[in-house]
């Protein structure tokens, strides 16, 4: 993208959500779960009901606007130095908070009309792995049990090409992790203690175009 197709997006994007561009973060990302489209845009950054939203300007080189709402942000009722401040209540029901991880499934459609089904976390536009988690291995793996409490064992059987393909993904992912790790652990040298060595001797088992998905692997494990 240009610079001058960026402002053009960006001032869209802005018309869009009703927001200052400050609040916009640009993104352009391949989308696993539709053959790698590339919708791009802007992530909404405000902490309000648009927290995460996204403002789609194109989804491949084909302009088409429009405005995906994600999970809007829950202020917690005390401030930072610890004071709590309740709105006035005559019962409050108390919970045990868990950890986890959002993820939100939206549609986006393309030039053509067509609908496509994706899923994101709260501040990132797809599922993707990260320095944080596995996030889209392990969807992958929860997806096929998460669709057999929505659908009918029959919408699931024609869906099955893409599940068995998204396994499949998730498989050759965790043999490829197994591979980076195994061959990490034969070396003998810290990464963090040498970097450019450690690299340099896995670059040997793996190609050229895969090792910053080793680095990463290496330093999410160790």
């Amino acid at each position: 993208m240009n610079a001058d197709i960026d402002t053009q997006a960006l001032s869209v994007a802005t018309q869009v959500i009703g927001l200052d561009a400050k609040w916009l973060q640009p993104f352009y990302v391949e989308d696993t779960f539709n053959n790698n489209l590339r919708p791009r845009g802007f992530l909404c950054q405000k902490p309000d009901h648009r927290y995460g939203a996204l403002v789609i300007t194109h989804v491949g080189e084909a302009e088409v606007p429009q405005l995906i709402l994600a999970t809007p942000k829950l202020h917690y009722p005390f401030g930072k130095d610890g004071s709590f401040h309740f709105p006035p209540v005559k019962r409050i029901h108390l919970y045990e908070k868990l950890d986890g991880t959002n993820v939100f499934a939206y549609h986006y459609q393309d030039v053509e009309g067509r609908r496509h089904q994706t899923y994101k976390l709260r501040l990132v536009p797809t599922l993707r792995n990260s320095q944080w988690g596995a996030f889209l291995d392990m969807w992958l793996v929860l997806l096929v049990p998460l669709l057999a409490e929505d659908y009918e064992p029959r919408d699931i059987e024609g869906f099955r090409p893409h599940i068995e393909k998204c396994i499949h993904h998730v498989m050759h992912e965790f043999e490829f992790k197994e591979r980076v790790v195994e061959a990490y652990d034969k070396l003998g040298v810290s990464i963090h203690a040498d970097q450019a060595a450690g690299m340099c001797a896995l670059s040997k088992d793996f190609p050229r175009g895969e090792m910053k998905k080793v680095y990463a692997i290496i330093v999410g494990n160790r």
